[in-house]
């Protein structure tokens, strides 16, 4: 899900570009732990509602996963509650290791339900969903900006890519 830039950027915790490959976002893990994850959530719900047209049972999957996502997000915040000592490097590798076992549950918990989700697409609303994926954090394949970076219908997800990446729920302001 993530990779480590090396050893030095996990000793600090998270680097200045978001750690973890940008995980948490720009911000960090504070970030994250500042997300309101019913409203992220909901929003993207929303988005890919209409983003992908979803008929009633596919918009059941969708909120099945929508709420593990929220279970996963309140699991992750007992986290944010734990103030790390970030003194020493055995304390930052730690913390860091915490954060890596969150976001491996977290995976663990949520590739089924995002796995059960994208079975009930089309071949046309599957197509428009792996837009939404890791890569389209600038431009949509189509020049619409899409992602936290755009105003498509997924502007202020925050770094998830979509649904498809819901590796952390960091709250996002648009980047210049």
């Amino acid at each position: 899900m993530a990779t480590l830039g090396g050893g030095a950027a996990a000793a600090r915790g998270w680097s200045h570009h978001g750690g973890m490959g940008g995980w948490a976002g720009g911000g960090g893990f504070e970030r994250f732990c500042a997300v309101d994850a019913t409203y992220v959530t909901q929003k993207m719900a929303d988005g890919l509602t209409s983003k992908l047209n979803l008929n009633d049972a596919q918009k059941a999957s969708l909120g099945d996963l929508r709420q593990t996502a929220l279970g996963v997000a309140a699991e992750a915040k007992k986290l944010c509650a734990e103030k790390a000592d970030m003194a020493t490097t055995p304390a930052r590798l730690a913390a860091m290791q915490a954060r890596l076992n969150m976001a491996g549950t977290a995976m663990t918990a949520l590739k089924p339900k995002i796995e059960s989700f994208y079975a009930t697409l089309d071949d046309t609303q599957k197509k428009q969903f792996d837009a939404l994926g890791p890569m389209a954090r600038g431009h949509h394949p189509h020049g619409e900006r899409m992602g936290w970076r755009g105003d498509g219908p997924m502007h202020g997800m925050g770094p998830m890519h979509g649904m498809g990446g819901m590796g952390g729920m960091a709250p996002s302001a648009p980047k210049p």
